[in-house]
């Protein structure tokens, strides 16, 4: 008789318990709506501010992130409401029928967005091709309309009380939203990590063309700075090969340029005859005086008069020289 008075439970513990479980269960939810209310409204409100405003890319090309923070003010009213339904039982059915906008509208405005990054990414004809807004515009139109219909939906069920057909037919909706995303996800890095055309012709490109390209760059002018340096180290006792490699120079331009300062005592550019003269300062002269005395003279008549002279000049020359 002790041991089943032990082990027996009243029926007023009982009830006690799932009230203090019941209480816990709702005053978790309030203050998870609490933060949703306090935080994703005044962000979420700021995003549509730079959207309408014009601050970030254009109305056009963020329309389904400005349908998608409209979605989520309407989930922060739906928590406002659902704080307000336990003080006033008026509006309990209002919450229950705001439930579409978290079911469905936000998997629903994240698809479209992952879907138009998909397009932009692996498929940019086709991105293009329905890149105006009159299409977002009828995505979107489509979009709310299922929301609108799920927002009814949940109202019936929830009251209809199929609990069961409720989770199964969001459940589904959830996992359908979720494989789209992962699928467009995975699609888009694939893209990204391929090469471009670029990319991939020098990676394809042949071994003598890189050759090429390295010696071409070996024969670059050096600076002045650079043949200071190697005279210095030669005349630190380092040798040809190791002022090579600390200095990246070839083998070849570090012997040329010790012997050209040995030889001159000079690392710059020696001085050249510099390029020769197309005309002489005689025939520049008679040019210039055939100027002056016929200044009407066109530059044809002065090129056929100098060729009967026994000089060939060109018709470009006799307008520089001649200042025609």
């Amino acid at each position: 008789m002790n041991n089943f008075t032990g082990n027996f439970t009243t029926p007023e513990a009982s009830t006690n318990s799932t009230t203090d479980s019941f209480w816990l269960l709702e005053s978790l939810e309030m203050f998870m709506c609490s933060i949703n209310l306090l935080f994703g409204s005044p962000v979420h409100s700021y995003v549509i501010w730079l959207i309408v405003t014009g601050t970030g890319s254009g109305v056009a090309s963020e329309f389904f992130i400005l349908n998608l923070s409209v979605c989520e003010i309407g989930n922060c009213l739906n928590c406002l409401f659902n704080i307000m339904s336990v003080f006033f039982q008026r509006i309990s059915k209002l919450p229950i029928f705001l439930l579409g906008l978290f079911y469905t509208g936000r998997p629903l405005f994240q698809c479209l967005m992952c879907v138009e990054r998909y397009l932009a990414v692996v498929h940019p004809v086709t991105f293009l091709k329905y890149k105006p807004l009159r299409y977002r515009v009828i995505c979107c139109a489509a979009a709310w309309i299922l929301v609108l219909g799920s927002c009814f939906c949940c109202l019936f069920i929830v009251y209809a009380k199929h609990v069961q057909i409720h989770s199964q037919l969001f459940s589904l909706q959830f996992l359908l939203a979720l494989s789209i995303q992962l699928f467009c996800l995975v699609a888009v890095l694939r893209a990204l990590k391929r090469s471009g055309p670029g990319e991939r012709g020098r990676e394809e490109e042949n071994p003598m063309k890189r050759r090429a390209m390295e010696n071409r760059k070996r024969k670059r002018e050096l600076s002045e700075d650079l043949r200071t340096k190697i005279v210095e180290k030669y005349q630190q006792s380092q040798g040809y090969k190791s002022i090579s490699r600390d200095l990246d120079v070839p083998l070849s331009t570090v012997r040329n340029m010790i012997k050209k300062f040995a030889t001159h005592g000079i690392v710059a550019n020696l001085p050249g005859r510099g390029r020769k003269r197309k005309i002489y300062e005689r025939l520049q002269r008679r040019i210039v005086r055939m100027v002056d005395k016929q200044p009407q003279t066109s530059p044809k008549e002065i090129q056929a008069v100098l060729q009967a002279q026994g000089a060939s000049v060109i018709t470009p020359y006799i307008l520089k020289h001649g200042a025609i």
